[in-house]
């Protein structure tokens, strides 16, 4: 009996290994670069046992952090498609919900120059979603020297004036020092945006971030400047058709 009892606990530990194995959401052949940098918690992930041919910064958007890069099914997917295509993807908290201000440009600029030596990076690409599309435009209007080959961002938020009543209060709490116009990409001189590689997906059943007011406002604005292309997805903000992995990795390569 008491055999049988051994026996049969062996097999409900072996059952409850297996579906814990099978339900982990961390790829076991992944490589994690976990540092803090300017005081903000970062995730690196990248293949092992394999250099990445490319580097991708991740922006976030609003509530999240650095575990956006795997924080849903959809999220895991995306990522998994970069790093299963040689990209490292690097993202921080960034000092959470701070809508592109000058300290969470500080962070990122620093990020990209950490990543950079750490993956021995000739060239970056940014990828941002909603909020963090401010602070991705702004670097790459102004930062000659980090070596951007161009941005992709999914849903963004473009344009400070055009943002729903209920996220006003968020937006000036992280400006409690400046006006958000310091930084809002609509007034961006549209010389410093000359030449860039720029990309967004987006829908136009967006319920939180116009699509009109933003994305195709931006484009309206910069067009003429920069190269801006529009793909377009269904869905709500940030649906998951959005979340366009092998475009993303095609447009990644063309750059």
């Amino acid at each position: 009996m008491i055999r049988v009892i051994r026996i049969i606990l062996a097999a409900v530990l072996a059952a409850i290994m297996i579906v814990s194995t099978s339900c982990s959401s961390e790829p076991m052949n992944y490589r994690y670069y976990r540092v803090y940098i300017d005081g903000q918690p970062t995730l690196g992930l990248s293949i092992k046992k394999e250099d990445p041919t490319g580097l991708v910064i991740f922006f976030h958007g609003q509530d999240d952090n650095e575990f956006s890069l795997t924080r849903d099914d959809e999220h895991k997917k995306l990522t998994d498609t970069l790093v299963g295509n040689a990209f490292a993807v690097i993202a921080s908290e960034a000092d959470g919900n701070a809508y592109g201000n000058q300290d969470s440009q500080r962070i990122y600029r620093r990020l990209i120059k950490t990543a950079i030596s750490h993956y021995k990076a000739k060239h970056v690409i940014l990828l941002a979603e909603s909020m963090g599309a401010v602070a991705a435009v702004n670097i790459l209007a102004t930062s000659p020297d980090l070596p951007i080959l161009g941005l992709a961002a999914i849903s963004p938020a473009l344009d400070f004036n055009a943002a729903p009543s209920e996220y006003k209060a968020k937006i000036h709490q992280a400006y409690a020092d400046t006006s958000p116009e310091s930084t809002n990409p609509m007034n961006i001189p549209p010389e410093l945006l000359a030449g860039k590689k720029i990309r967004f997906y987006v829908t136009q059943q967006d319920s939180t971030v116009s699509t009109d007011a933003n994305a195709l406002a931006f484009r309206d604005r910069f067009g003429s400047a920069a190269d801006i292309s529009i793909v377009t997805c269904t869905g709500d903000h940030l649906d998951a058709s959005c979340l366009q992995g092998e475009d993303l990795v095609r447009w990644f390569r063309s750059l």
